[in-house]
């Protein structure tokens, strides 16, 4: 069952099926292809914002799939992805609804406000954990530059928060987003402080593994050097 459908463009010509991927194989494929995904969905109109953060953030206490009625238009002149996705020789091309398997929602619907052009229906502050999914999104759509206006004031407020606990995810943030000074100045500050357990496992400052979202390599490359630092701990 579809719990929410937003209409982002009333007249829109196709239907995003937004949710995890486990929710969306189980869906009827009726629900995905046909109608029947239109009588369970409730309906919110366009003029509604994104929510702030700690409004409706997706923690995953809700893993029901979300529709977005949108323009195809809108999206592939926001994306090349999008573009290729809609415009050429894809079954996406010419389906009315299709699934977008394992996007966050909260995150998806800030770009695609942004690629209809709804400036005013954006949050004015984000989480730390949805401006991580924000820069998942660009990473894997290449939208950057249509989000880029608001870059700051949704990443400047976590900045001092690179270093903390929990939050080394910051460097796909910083690697996304092209941030190279936050970048230089995480990874100098990690080289000296990460660890490899009895598994092989690279550990944080704090004794946890890394998050899940990573530049490429990064992982890989502390793991080569930290064994030649960890003779200068014990020197």
């Amino acid at each position: 069952m579809f719990t929410d459908r937003i209409y982002v463009d009333p007249n829109g010509d196709l239907t995003l099926i937004v949710g995890p991927e486990d929710t969306l194989i189980s869906e009827d494929p009726g629900n995905i292809q046909g109608s029947q995904g239109e009588q369970d969905a409730d309906t919110t109109q366009g003029n509604e914002p994104v929510q702030e953060s700690g409004q409706g953030e997706n923690d995953g206490s809700n893993a029901d799939p979300v529709e977005y009625v949108v323009s195809k238009k809108a999206m592939s002149l926001a994306s090349l992805v999008w573009d290729a996705m809609f415009n050429r020789n894809f079954s996406e091309t010419t389906a009315k609804r299709v699934p977008f398997v394992g996007d966050d929602p909260f995150a998806l619907l800030v770009v695609l406000r942004i690629a209809h052009m709804q400036f005013s229906q954006l949050p004015k502050s984000v989480s730390f954990r949805q401006l991580l999914e924000i820069a998942v999104i660009c990473d894997k759509y290449d939208t950057l530059a249509v989000i880029r206006p608001w870059l700051s004031t949704w990443a400047d407020p976590h900045k001092n928060n690179t270093k903390s606990p929990e939050y080394e995810e910051w460097f796909f943030i910083a690697w996304v987003f092209g941030d190279a000074e936050t970048f230089k100045d995480m990874a100098t500050w990690h080289i000296m402080k990460v660890t490899i357990d009895n598994d092989g496992m690279l550990l944080t400052g704090s004794g946890t593994p890394f998050g899940s979202n990573m530049p490429p390599d990064l992982v890989d490359t502390y793991s080569h050097f930290v064994p030649l630092f960890s003779v200068f701990h014990g020197y």
